[in-house]
């Protein structure tokens, strides 16, 4: 009998814990965070591709400190032509709410991927012909 109420209060414990915890310990804060994410994808007939990508992340003064906000852009580009240029200028501006002061002094958080695959087509095969 003792050794089934040690278990359930073993199991109730550690069931309750698990939404007393998180409210004792500290949470992750960021400032602002700006996510980029580019794909650009080329197939044509040259050796190299001929693909950029311009990405500016500006954060405004009111993100350090204060509950920030998040900006999230994603592209993707797709060319199969004999000759592929891709170009790409993104701009990210985010400030974050200065009535949301959180009194700790947080980082901004800035992420920017860029995937460029380039692919040369292969040369078409010449079949032989056959007379007769």
């Amino acid at each position: 009998m003792k050794l089934k109420l040690l278990t359930i209060s073993l199991f109730s414990l550690t069931s309750v814990s698990s939404f007393f915890v998180p409210s004792f310990s500290n949470k992750a804060l960021a400032g602002c965070n700006a996510i980029d994410v580019n794909v650009q994808v080329a197939i044509d007939n040259s050796l190299r591709g001929r693909q950029r990508n311009n990405v500016s992340q500006e954060f405004g003064e009111n993100c350090k400190g204060t509950v920030g906000s998040t900006a999230v852009t994603t592209s993707t580009q797709v060319c199969n032509s004999s000759e592929c240029e891709q170009k790409r200028h993104s701009r990210q501006q985010i400030d974050g709410d200065p009535n949301r002061r959180t009194g700790v002094n947080t980082n901004n958080i800035g992420i920017k991927v860029d995937v460029p695959v380039h692919v040369k087509k292969p040369k078409k095969p010449k079949l032989p012909s056959f007379r007769r």
